[in-house]
């Protein structure tokens, strides 16, 4: 792998912007520059919400055919990765939202609990989309309890085109309902692949709810 980003450094045209090395194949540049322009400044407005100083780059790398981009993101058919820990994306487009939260927030923020982690990413980078509220709405017959969609020994084995807009709106409610400082520390606190219960124990500590009464409120909110 280090050979071949060493080729794609070397031989692919390189665009630096204010927070990204994007490497292109050489072609029409202007094509780009809005897109480009909207990938800065989604990452200025996460800078600004969680009150992030940096001035790093993300190594990204636009590979526009999907076979070829599928040796980087080690899926038949995927369309984008990020490698959060080195800085790098790899994608058939230069503004994927959703990995460039990962990206960004597993730095200065870590990695927690799945269902915050990816919530976390499809609030802040898909659910700009009015399309999304109402797929959720036609699905909420399916929806998943909170301590299913909680459970990150249960989380990747759940249909992911339910699970990640549910757990975004998860985000939405619990920012809504709690303010975003106290999501922030639920985010920070709630680790990675620990047992539900302990899960919910730091919900109900930092939230001051029964998990059940939220778990209560927040599917009522999908109504």
């Amino acid at each position: 792998m280090n050979m071949i980003i060493k080729r794609f450094r070397k031989e692919w045209s390189l665009t630096k912007s204010q927070n990204f090395n994007f490497y292109i194949r050489p072609i029409n540049k202007t094509i780009l520059r809005k897109e480009i322009e909207e990938a800065d400044k989604f990452v200025n407005s996460l800078k600004k919400r969680f009150k992030i100083k940096s001035s790093k780059r993300i190594d990204y790398f636009i590979i526009e055919d999907k076979i070829e981009l599928s040796r980087f993101t080690k899926m038949k058919e995927g369309v984008c990765r990020a490698e959060s820990e080195k800085w790098r994306i790899w994608s058939n487009k230069p503004n994927h939202f959703h990995e460039i939260t990962h990206v960004w927030i597993f730095n200065f923020l870590g990695k927690p609990n799945y269902s915050l982690c990816e919530g976390l990413a499809t609030y802040f980078g898909d659910l700009k989309e009015k399309s999304s509220r109402e797929k959720i709405i036609k699905l909420k017959r399916r929806l998943f309890l909170l301590r299913t969609l909680c459970d990150d020994s249960k989380f990747r084995e759940l249909d992911w085109g339910i699970s990640y807009a549910q757990s975004g709106y998860l985000i939405e409610f619990l920012i809504s309902k709690f303010s975003f400082e106290k999501f922030v520390k639920l985010y920070m606190n709630v680790k990675w692949r620990v047992s539900i219960k302990e899960v919910i124990k730091e919900f109900e500590k930092i939230l001051d709810i029964k998990f059940s009464e939220l778990e209560r409120e927040f599917l009522e909110s999908l109504e």
